[in-house]
């Protein structure tokens, strides 16, 4: 688990919610773990620099990643 350095309030509408609930409780992690793992998973993803799925597990297409980036 990672360490708290800054506070950061974020709102939800219901289906926001509902949704990280649902992450939350599929991760078996407090919602704000969920949050964090979606934002480094999708960091990851976006910059190239850790080809996976947008859940953070293996990417079965890394190839994809290597073309994309040299591009």
């Amino acid at each position: 688990m990672n360490t708290r350095d800054i506070n950061f309030n974020v709102r939800f509408d219901k289906e926001g919610r509902r949704e990280l609930e649902l992450l939350s409780t599929i991760w078996r992690c407090s919602r704000a773990e969920a949050l964090r793992r979606c934002v480094s998973n999708a960091a990851g993803h976006l910059s190239g620099t850790m080809p996976c799925c947008a859940d953070g597990g293996r990417c079965f297409v890394p190839h994809m990643h290597t073309k994309q980036n040299a591009e």
